[in-house]
C-alpha cells in the first residue's frame, strides 16, 4: 500500500499555533500527527489531541511517545478510549520506558517488564476487554467497538525483541545516534550489528523516501541550491552525532 508520513512536535505554548501547524500539516498530505509527552517540559498533550482532533479531519494523532510512569495505566487507557469515541478511532499510542518524562521529575525510566505490562493493560483497558491491574479485574464498561494500536519506541536488543512480540509498530526516533552515546570501548559486536541495522533500515525506509519526495515538489532549477541546503543539514545532524559519540568513548 502506500506509504504514510507524519509531523512530530513539541507541545510548546501557545496550543493555538500547535493545532494550526497539525491543520496545515493535514492539508499538506501529513497522515500522522505525533507531539512529545513530557508534561514538565512542554504543555500536556492529551488536552491538546481533542482540539487537533476536531480541526482535522482524518489525521490519526499521538504521543511519541508516552510511558507507564507518569499517569495510571487505567488513566492513558481511558484518555485514548475517549478520544477514540469522540473522533473515530484517530488515535496511536507510542510509547517507551519514559526517559525525559520521568528524569525531569528526578525518577529513572520505566523496566522493560513494567513496559510490557503496561501495554497489555492499556491497550486491553482502551479496546474495552476486561485485563488484570493492580491485581484485580478491571474494565472500561463504556467503551464499545474501541480500537488503539500501540507503536513502541526502542533501540536494544532487549527493547527491539519486545517490540517485535508484542507492539503493533516500531518507533525509530533517531535512535541509532542516542544509542551510540553509550557506547564505550568495551561496546560489543552483537551491539554495533543492531546499531548498524537500525541505520540501515532508517536510510531505506526513511531517509530514501522523504528525499525523493522533498525533491520530487521542487522545479528543476532549484535541484542545486535545494541539494546544497540539504547537504549542509545532513552533515550537521551526523557531525553532531559522530563528534559527541567519539568524545564519549
Amino acid at each position: 500500500g502506500a506509504m504514510d508520513f507524519g509531523v512530530v512536535l513539541q507541545t510548546n505554548p501557545p496550543a493555538s499555533g500547535v493545532i494550526a501547524m497539525m491543520q496545515r500539516a493535514e492539508e499538506a498530505g501529513f497522515s500522522y500527527g505525533w507531539t512529545w509527552d513530557s508534561h514538565v517540559l512542554w504543555q500536556e498533550p492529551f488536552v491538546i489531541y481533542s482540539r487537533i482532533l476536531s480541526a482535522t479531519s482524518a489525521m490519526t494523532v499521538g504521543p511519541m511517545v508516552t510511558n507507564p510512569g507518569t499517569r495510571d495505566w487505567s488513566v492513558i487507557a481511558s484518555l485514548f478510549a475517549t478520544l477514540n469515541d469522540m473522533y473515530g478511532n484517530r488515535t496511536v499510542c507510542g510509547i517507551g520506558r519514559g526517559d525525559s518524562a520521568r528524569r525531569v521529575i528526578g525518577q529513572p525510566p520505566m523496566s522493560l517488564a513494567t513496559l510490557s505490562d503496561a501495554m497489555t493493560v492499556i491497550k486491553g483497558l482502551a479496546e474495552g476487554r476486561e485485563v488484570t491491574h493492580h491485581g484485580q479485574p478491571l474494565r472500561i464498561p463504556w467503551v464499545r467497538d474501541g480500537k488503539l494500536e500501540i507503536w513502541m519506541a526502542a533501540y536494544g536488543p532487549k527493547a527491539l525483541k519486545l517490540t517485535g512480540e508484542q507492539a503493533d509498530g516500531f518507533i525509530l526516533q533517531t535512535a541509532a545516534g542516542l544509542w551510540m552515546l553509550s557506547f564505550d570501548l568495551n561496546v560489543t559486536m552483537e551491539i554495533l550489528v543492531v546499531n548498524s541495522v537500525i541505520q540501515g533500515f532508517a536510510v531505506g525506509v526513511v531517509w530514501f523516501p522523504i528525499t525523493t519526495v522533498a525533491f520530487g515538489t521542487l522545479d528543476a532549477r532549484h535541484y542545486a541550491e535545494a541539494s546544497a541546503i540539504f547537504h549542509l543539514l545532513r552533515n550537521i545532524g551526523s557531525s553532531f552525532f559522530i563528534s559527541l559519540s567519539i568524545a564519549e568513548i
